[in-house]
């Protein structure tokens, strides 16, 4: 994955700055936000 972000000086594009993530750790990150979430639904459903 790579998030790319154009740089600006006076309103003309110069240059760009692009960071890359391995993919192994989107897939990492969005099993463990699954997991919060789950545990979220599960206490709003205990404390209603």
């Amino acid at each position: 994955m790579a998030n790319i972000v154009p740089i600006f000086v006076k309103k003309e594009i110069v240059g760009a700055v692009a960071t890359f993530r391995d993919k192994t750790d989107i897939k990492i990150m969005a099993k463990q936000l699954t997991g919060v979430r789950s545990y979220a639904e599960a206490f709003a459903f205990t404390n209603t």
